[in-house]
């Protein structure tokens, strides 16, 4: 699109190291070349909040416990970027995702970048949080997991509410 809104037509598009360099200028003659007649070349889509199944289990383990339902992680990927999602966000990150994740950044699967989000709630998710210092806490817990993102949820209390969005 031009700045004015309008489609630009016909036009070739040079690409280095992931970003676009150019468009309509001269073509190197060691690139590659992809043919896009009758085609549309988009920015890529962001789903901003998924539930992405993973592997897991069903009832309370231990940590140690292996996963009882498994998914193929590429099965999963593929309705993604089929429809030109380049990103998702996770809003109900287990440690499963992390698996799902690892396995598009190591390209093993062809899936869009992941961010993942810890549910801190205060009653029935993954990490519960009652008080504020368990709030706090739960933040922690989370950063020390891996998450980088913290999904506050129903049933947090005020207090609690609060020490987490200020451990956050």
């Amino acid at each position: 699109m031009t700045e004015n809104n309008n489609v630009i037509e016909n036009a070739t598009v040079v690409i280095h190291n992931n970003k676009i360099k150019s468009i309509n200028d001269s073509i190197s003659s060691e690139a590659t070349i992809i043919h896009g007649k009758d085609k549309w070349l988009i920015p890529g889509l962001i789903d901003m909040h998924v539930h992405t199944l993973s592997n897991g289990s069903f009832s309370q383990g231990y940590a140690t416990r292996g996963s009882t339902v498994n998914f193929n992680t590429q099965n999963l990927m593929i309705p993604y970027i089929a429809n030109g999602v380049t990103t998702v966000f996770e809003l109900s990150g287990r440690l499963g995702h992390f698996a799902q994740r690892d396995k598009i950044m190591e390209k093993s699967v062809i899936g869009p970048r992941m961010a993942i989000a810890a549910v801190i709630d205060g009653e029935g998710n993954e990490i519960k949080a009652t008080t504020p210092l368990e709030g706090r806490q739960s933040v922690r817990n989370a950063k020390g997991l891996g998450y980088r993102f913290i999904k506050i949820y129903t049933w947090l209390n005020e207090k609690t509410f609060k020490a987490v969005i200020d451990e956050a």
